[in-house]
């Protein structure tokens, strides 16, 4: 990807408790095992963040006031809506 001029990354992970149950904390430890695979190999000049792809479901709500949540930037969220469950 850097040899087209793309070296900044946010992957975004699924979360929904369900279906994908993550957790700010798996996310957050998954990212580091990355980030210190492409130091290994020595990719310089990649940048990696994580963020998360949340469902907007009922349990969104029940969710919001006890979880810290991955933003975009600032504090965007990515939200995925449910093609099969209307809130």
């Amino acid at each position: 990807m850097c040899s087209f001029g793309i070296k900044n990354f946010i992957t975004t992970p699924h979360v929904s408790r369900n279906i994908y149950p993550n957790l700010s904390k798996t996310i957050k430890a998954k990212l580091k095992e990355v980030q210190k695979e492409l130091a290994k190999r020595k990719s310089e000049g990649i940048s990696l963040w994580a963020a998360g792809e949340y469902m907007l479901d009922v349990e969104f709500c029940k969710r919001e006031k006890k979880t810290i949540y991955l933003s975009l930037k600032d504090n965007y969220i990515l939200d995925e809506m449910s093609c099969f469950n209307p809130l």
